[in-house]
């Protein structure tokens, strides 16, 4: 079950031995002529698809002489071979970046939510558009005036869901002050309702989790500046419950998957302290006690979990070293299974989940993607 990551530096993504996590191959995904080649076309998010083997990755921009739209690259990660097509998200313009991806591989679609920025007054518009994974096609755009990303650190990844009816998109500003949920119809890409964070007193939403009848994202406790996950009920499209991650303030939510029982959760560190990894039981809505995670001094571990039902994380190290950790966690006491420290020339956050595929191949083996395309410091 190989994986992959990326870099910021060539577009590259390099497989991954999952025996040992160390780094065995790697390709180059084909992308658009007008980009490439630059410091300034980086990748930022990305998802596969288990029925096709295709994997999804969205520049956050592509800058070459001048600055162009986003992009989404693929690559077909059944053999690890370049050759598919790129799309330009034109609808994000070339004033804007991309930030998110949401892939609905049941009803073959794919939406990439991103921003424009003028250039004077900041943020102006957030835009989610909606495309057709069988040719990828566009087939409708969602443009919400006036509005921010909810996060613009590398770290820290906006929600960005989908149960299958509505996208569920966290912004800033949009509305109201502060941080916002904001719910999109799928059938005509239209707004159809915000929950206004900051007035049930919670900031700096990252990293989302539906399960059936939920939504669930990570953020901070306004008054006390502590990290918790937050639950929505989608049935009402309301603010439900909030449970702490740990005591400590001035920590951030960072990663957040769920296996239909529990929830992981990490935590950013703050002031020289590691981060933290926690469970949050979905029945009752309760957190146990927060391990500590110190390999390569992590800044915030994105989680996932493999189609094996492994929980996998992966980190950019906080010393300016150019290293990038990669983790297996025993899913029941949280434990550090394996892990798989790499050093590379530059120096990268890495700004998503790694991604897993098991596709049934020759030999009839499994195989699994890791992707943790990384943006230059």
């Amino acid at each position: 079950m190989p994986h992959f990551h990326g870099s910021t530096y060539d577009l590259t993504v390099y497989k991954v031995d999952p025996a040992d996590l160390s780094q065995t191959d790697s390709i180059v995904p084909d992308y658009s002529a007008g980009i490439g080649g630059d410091d300034f076309c980086n990748l930022i998010d990305w998802k596969v698809d288990q029925a096709t083997g295709v994997g999804y990755f969205l520049t956050e921009l592509a800058y070459s002489l001048v600055q162009n739209p986003p992009e989404i690259l693929r690559l077909d990660l059944s053999t690890f071979a370049a050759g598919l097509s790129s799309t330009v998200v034109s609808d994000i313009t070339s004033d804007g970046y991309g930030n998110r991806l949401c892939l609905d591989s049941a009803n073959g679609r794919l939406f990439a939510y991103g921003f424009f920025y003028d250039y004077g007054a900041g943020y102006d518009k957030v835009v989610v558009s909606h495309f057709d994974t069988s040719d990828m096609s566009l087939v409708a755009t969602c443009t919400l005036d006036n509005a921010y990303p909810g996060e613009t650190q590398y770290w820290k990844a906006d929600v960005c869901e989908t149960d299958g009816t509505y996208l569920y998109i966290s912004t800033n500003g949009y509305t109201a002050a502060g941080w916002q949920i904001v719910r999109i119809r799928i059938s005509d890409m239209t707004e159809q309702g915000v929950i206004g964070l900051a007035t049930e007193g919670f900031k700096d939403t990252s990293s989302g989790y539906i399960s059936p009848g939920y939504l669930y994202c990570g953020a901070r406790k306004t008054s006390d500046n502590k990290p918790v996950v937050i639950k929505v009920d989608l049935s009402t499209f309301t603010y439900s419950d909030y449970v702490y991650v740990t005591s400590l303030a001035n920590e951030y939510a960072v990663g957040l998957c769920g296996d239909g029982t529990d929830l992981y959760v990490s935590t950013s560190g703050a002031g020289g302290t590691a981060g933290s990894l926690n469970k949050i039981s979905l029945s009752g809505f309760t957190a146990g006690s927060p391990v500590s995670l110190s390999a390569g001094n992590p800044l915030g571990v994105y989680l996932s979990l493999s189609q094996a039902g492994d929980l996998l994380g992966v980190t950019t190290s906080t010393d300016g070293s150019k290293r990038v950790t990669k983790f297996r966690f025993d899913k029941s006491d949280l434990s550090t299974l394996d892990s798989e420290m790499t050093t590379y020339t530059h120096s990268f956050y890495v700004s998503a989940p790694l991604i897993d595929y098991a596709g049934v191949v020759a030999a009839a083996r499994r195989y699994a993607v890791q992707n943790a395309i990384t943006r230059r410091r």
